[in-house]
């Protein structure tokens, strides 16, 4: 009996998938909101030109305000506008937003590098001034998590909901550090501010699992005899 022989499936070679990259970072740097994030990161920033501009020498404050709102900002990667053009296409969600978060953090680096280069030119940076480096990304996975988690139970407005969590929890945290200062991180240097990274981790984790492809399995396992 003559059985025919099995398909041969070529993987593509390395110029397609360069070719598919290039497409794919092309198709983002159109649909994430470049506009929308360097405004924002704009507006993060405006506390530290005006310090810089009056002549002022304390930058702690604006540069909190540009680490927690830029970080807020990132949030925006959840709108998908080319998610139904996209939807026959052999590319898998959680690469499409990978890709518009990659843009997102370029334009944050830039606009973020930009009012710092401002600052030293001015009165110069503080001391301190890593020590937002762990607030930026706390806001940044919340916001990221947050809307990533509204988007996927198909409610609207995920990037408002995502930047506007980035921005409350946050803030939030740091309300309640002043009541316990040694359990929950807050903005000044101490024993507890390295906690931030808890919360990045904890919200990233939560972003995998809001941001993974629907057909994968959860990252989180269901106990037995759960119902769908």
């Amino acid at each position: 009996m003559l059985t025919a022989a099995p398909p041969i499936v070529r993987r593509p070679d390395r110029q397609q998938r360069a070719f598919a990259l290039r497409a794919l970072l092309r198709v983002s740097l159109r649909t994430s909101g470049i506009a929308r994030t360097a405004a924002i990161v704009g507006a993060g920033a405006l506390p530290l030109l005006v310090t810089v501009a009056r002549g002022r020498n304390d930058l702690s404050g604006p540069l909190t305000v540009l680490a927690i709102v830029a970080g807020a900002s990132v949030g925006g990667v959840v709108d998908d506008p080319s998610a139904e053009l996209l939807a026959p296409c052999p590319i898998a969600g959680s690469k499409r937003i990978a890709a518009r978060l990659a843009v997102t953090l370029a334009t944050v680096a830039v606009g973020v590098a930009v009012a710092l280069v401002v600052g030293a030119v001015g009165p110069g940076l503080p001391p301190g001034w890593p020590d937002r480096i762990p607030e930026f990304a706390g806001a940044a996975t919340v916001a990221v998590a947050a809307g990533l988690a509204v988007h996927r139970r198909g409610e609207p407005f995920g990037a408002v909901a995502g930047i506007g969590t980035g921005l409350i929890v946050p803030l939030t945290v740091t309300a309640l550090a002043f009541r316990w200062p040694t359990v929950l991180p807050g903005l000044a240097s101490g024993s507890a501010h390295h906690r931030w990274w808890f919360l990045t981790a904890a919200a990233g984790a939560l972003a995998c699992h809001a941001g993974r492809d629907v057909g994968r399995a959860s990252l989180f396992p269901r106990p037995r005899g759960h119902q769908p």
